[in-house]
């Protein structure tokens, strides 16, 4: 039985090969991949493209958009730089001069400098779904389909390589026909290993197959990657940069960690494979969430949501892909948990860590940059809740947070701008107080759980009615108005049965906990 370490150890050849662009990408011949998220992406594909440059360039450029005149070129070198390495490396090298802290040691292809965690060897010039090499390989086998050990398998390989090889270096007449032998079937050195790899190791079997692993031999998987992510985000303060903390784990193996420690991408692509583990073993869901999953992204949330930084800009040289990875990972957790019974208000609740974030003009979290994601996150969570979901009081006070997160930071977002023709624009699709906005609707108009929902939810209601006013959008706060309406139809089915049976103690605490707020929001709005 492989242990913790021997996972660690296992983990960490992966991210080795990872880095050198060896694991391969898109669908393998086994019709999967392991550099693949099952599920879609929480950023629209302008939002991801946005969120890829700015994790690039880590904050070193302007503020300003791209010019069109040298987008495309400065967008793919800042990229071209991060993704191979370079002596002038804007993620090795701050603007002020400082280097990076001394716990990121310096390897030989420069894995600190990689950043995105998909990337598919993109210096290789050949495409691999149109190279011939699967089509002719066949021709040159030697041991037939008899069964091999996998030396055996390499070996032939190996021979089938050089015969094609050999094949497309034969002599030419007149030497020129070699000028445009550029057709796809030679392939590149890292190509050919590629291949190898791709077809003696399932990489993708590493996920798929642990649905078939019993409780601890997945625990050890997961313990094995979270030791692996550091805790805290990298932060300097006053010049000096701030070790980062690893999860404990015992062992010799890991007391080296910090020591070499893997790649931004690799610490990503570890967040990736946690959250597909979870949801591959979905069934046992509450199992591993016990065991493993809560204590890892209690922690991490923690650490994130109560990181603060002076401004928006200094929040670029901070956070990183590993740190996305990992909200958007408990976001799709917390989208399958909510039809796993009970354990949805122990997974939900990890939200209310948002509603501990204390913030000023000087004094920004750094949840912050993770807006769009958390408000796409709060929608798909919203519109899979039903009469089955089971969400009781820590459930909803989970999402009531992360509700009310979304809606305040849409209130402090810049103001709609107007167009030429003189009226303004609506807000952006993924703009957190619209996200807000049609999950409160859905809960509230649509859902069959409306009358659960908590009456708190008014706080985020007068908070959009407020940021419709701010940000010269007054359909937000005309939408605003009609959830009011919608939750003083749902309290006063209550208050119908408190008054009817309820003591006076009852009857008082319910018109200030329910009634008195939706008045004084009704109030505020008119005033306004």
């Amino acid at each position: 039985e492989i242990g913790v370490d021997g996972w660690k150890r296992i983990w960490l050849m992966l991210f080795e090969l990872r880095d050198l662009k060896m694991l391969g990408g898109g669908i393998s011949s086994r019709g999967k991949s392991l550099l693949m998220e099952s599920e879609p992406d929480l950023l629209k594909e302008d939002g991801r493209r946005e969120w890829t440059i700015k994790l690039v360039k880590r904050g070193n450029g302007k503020d300003s958009q791209l010019k069109k005149s040298s987008g495309v070129s400065s967008v793919f070198g800042a990229m071209g730089r991060a993704l191979f390495g370079s002596v002038e490396s804007t993620a090795s090298t701050e603007s002020s001069g400082r280097r990076v802290p001394a716990e990121h040691m310096r390897t030989v292809h420069g894995k600190e400098e990689l950043i995105i965690w998909d990337e598919i060897a993109p210096s290789d010039d050949e495409d691999e779904s149109k190279g011939s090499f699967d089509e002719t390989e066949s021709s040159y086998s030697i041991h037939g389909n008899s069964r091999l050990t996998l030396g055996a398998k390499f070996e032939s390989l190996l021979i089938q390589e050089d015969l094609l090889l050999n094949q497309q270096r034969e002599i030419m007449v007149t030497g020129l026909e070699r000028v445009d032998d550029s057709n796809g079937v030679r392939l590149s050195p890292r190509a050919r290993v590629r291949k190898r790899l791709s077809k003696n190791c399932d990489y993708a079997g590493l996920i798929s197959d642990s649905r078939f692993m019993d409780d601890n031999s997945i625990s050890n998987i997961l313990e094995a990657l979270t030791a692996l992510i550091p805790i805290e985000p990298t932060i300097e303060v006053n010049g000096t940069s701030k070790p980062m903390t690893r999860e404990i784990s015992s062992g010799e193996f890991s007391a080296k960690l910090s020591q070499n420690p893997v790649s931004p991408a690799s610490e990503a692509f570890a967040e990736i494979l946690i959250a597909e583990l979870a949801l591959r073993n979905r069934d046992r869901l509450s199992v591993l969430w016990h065991d493993n999953l809560k204590s890892h992204y209690h922690a991490r949330l923690k650490s994130i949501f109560h990181s603060y930084t002076e401004d928006d800009r200094t929040q670029l040289q901070v956070i990183s892909g590993s740190m996305e990875k990992c909200i958007a990972g408990l976001l799709r957790i917390s989208c399958c948990a909510i039809k796993r019974g009970d354990i949805c208000n122990d997974v939900l609740e990890t939200w209310t860590l948002l509603g501990e974030v204390e913030e000023n003009e000087t004094k920004k979290s750094l949840a912050n940059s993770f807006d769009r994601h958390l408000a796409e996150g709060l929608w798909r969570i919203t519109r899979g809740i039903d009469g089955t979901s089971g969400i009781s009081g820590g459930g909803w006070n989970g999402i009531l947070a992360l509700t009310t997160w979304c809606a305040n930071r849409g209130y402090t977002l810049p103001a709609v701008r107007s167009e030429a023709i003189g009226r303004t624009v609506g807000l952006a699709e993924d703009d957190p107080s619209l996200q807000a906005y049609r999950s409160l609707h859905f809960l509230l108009d649509v859902s069959e759980v409306k009358d659960d929902v908590p009456p708190g939810t008014v706080r985020c209601i007068r908070t959009l009615v407020a940021t419709g006013e701010v940000r010269h959008c007054p359909k937000l706060s005309i939408a605003g108005l009609d959830l009011l309406h919608l939750l003083c139809n749902t309290v006063e089915s209550s208050a119908i049965h408190v008054y009817r049976e309820g003591s006076d103690e009852e009857k008082d605490a319910f018109w200030h906990e329910n009634w008195l707020p939706i008045l004084d929001s009704m109030a505020e709005a008119c005033h306004s």
